[in-house]
């Protein structure tokens, strides 16, 4: 996992910030079936920014959002 983490630093800071910034915002639905089961819904990023405001304005162009593991693994 430490290996993963030094190789990808960038994707590794942004699903942090991402975890934190959606903490905030509290919405928890899986985007493609609507399942609201907090045990199993993950987020799924298109893109991985590493900025506040970047991951801000991904989420509201629609590149970070919630799946539930069923889905997220399609």
């Amino acid at each position: 996992m430490n290996n993963q983490y030094y190789k990808h630093k960038d994707k590794w800071k942004s699903r942090l910030y991402t975890k934190k910034l959606y903490l905030e915002i509290g919405k928890r639905k899986c985007k493609n079936c609507g399942c609201d089961n907090s045990q199993i819904i993950e987020i799924h990023h298109e893109t991985y920014p590493t900025e506040y405001k970047e991951i801000k304005k991904a989420i509201a162009e629609g590149k970070i959002y919630y799946l539930c593991k069923n889905c997220h693994k399609k």
